[in-house]
């Protein structure tokens, strides 16, 4: 089973996401587990036990930046692939350090968030199911 972990401080934004991708997987023969963080902590914390095959995360966090995140995540998993989905565009540069597969500016529409990103994990599978 897939699983993605989707860590946002805006909980209407959390809400965006997950049904952009429940709406995406509904549409494919995929099953998926997907978890909510609504602080960058709260993922931390679960990476410590856990392992997720994608991530997508907010960069402008409270205490944790979700750079800092990526880059956490980075160094305990190198096969995750990591979407930052952000309103800030100046950080781009820096977020690669995490080596994401991608890099969205919010407003994130549902075709925005697959179409962008089905062609990078298209060769990715997770156990037997592909990524986005």
């Amino acid at each position: 089973m897939l699983r993605i972990a989707i860590c946002d401080d805006q909980p209407r934004e959390l809400d965006i996401i997950n049904e952009h991708i429940k709406e995406y997987l509904g549409a494919h023969p995929w099953e998926a587990e997907i978890q909510e963080f609504p602080h960058p902590d709260k993922l931390l914390t679960a990476t410590e036990s856990e392992r997720f095959h994608l991530y997508i995360l907010d960069i402008v966090m409270p205490m944790v930046s979700g750079l800092e995140l990526g880059k956490e995540i980075r160094r305990l998993d190198r096969e995750a692939q990591i979407i930052y989905a952000t309103t800030e565009p100046q950080f781009a540069l820096q977020a690669y350090a995490a080596s994401p597969i991608n890099y969205l500016i919010k407003p994130i529409g549902g075709s925005d968030l697959c179409r962008q990103n089905s062609r990078e994990l298209a060769g990715h599978k997770a156990v037997g199911y592909h990524l986005l």
